[in-house]
């Protein structure tokens, strides 16, 4: 009886997940979802500073990247 009782509780439990995960207003929108935005922008933006644009201090790319990639999510 405990297989059958387990079973059950992991299909409902499967169920009401994917049921919260496709009713989510943040994956229904006509928005791009902001992986960049906030702290992870900050934390990762020397990476294209250095790498690509090989400009650490002036970070005169940002403004093109972000209105291209929406990396601040419109809050910079």
């Amino acid at each position: 009886m405990k297989n059958k009782v387990s079973l059950a509780a992991c299909i409902i439990v499967s169920l009401f997940l994917l049921y919260h995960r496709a009713s989510h207003p943040g994956l229904r929108s006509d928005k791009p979802l902001m992986v960049t935005a906030w702290d992870a922008f900050g934390y990762y933006m020397y990476l294209p500073s250095a790498l690509i644009y090989h400009d650490m201090t002036e970070l005169e790319w940002l403004p093109e990247a972000d209105s291209t990639y929406g990396l601040t999510g419109g809050t910079l």
